[in-house]
């Protein structure tokens, strides 16, 4: 018995010490190399009297369709003056320092992996 704790005490105290040290090391490195994550939703519904109509192959964007009423035939100001709903997600890690894009994930323009010479965003 070293240190007055048997083998069986002494694996479960190496084992912590040893993931302590892993976590130090990844958090020094995360902060050296300016580890930085980027998240935005945002999102603007219908009023409550409205449905919602999608607008083409546009995801996450749509015209607020009031309820029980009809415009007149070829009315292009009544289409054009209706208000417009959306729904935007966006997700990406990025390492500052380095200027590189480890990935990115948007609504509208899909997943991208590694990048060089892509800064992260500054908002």
């Amino acid at each position: 018995m070293v240190g007055g704790m048997t083998p069986n005490e002494q694996r479960p105290a190496a084992l912590l010490v040893r993931v302590a040290l892993v976590a130090a090391l990844l958090a020094a490195s995360g902060y050296a190399l300016g580890f930085k994550t980027d998240w935005a939703f945002s999102e603007r519904l219908c009023p409550p009297d409205h449905v919602e109509q999608y607008l083409g192959l546009m995801g996450g964007v749509w015209r607020c369709l009031p309820v029980g009423v009809t415009p007149a035939a070829g009315d292009d100001a009544w289409w054009n003056s209706l208000p417009q709903g959306h729904r935007t997600q966006r997700i990406g890690v990025y390492l500052a320092n380095l200027q590189v894009r480890v990935f990115t994930y948007d609504d509208a323009i899909g997943v991208h992996f590694i990048g060089v010479n892509v800064p992260a965003p500054s908002y």
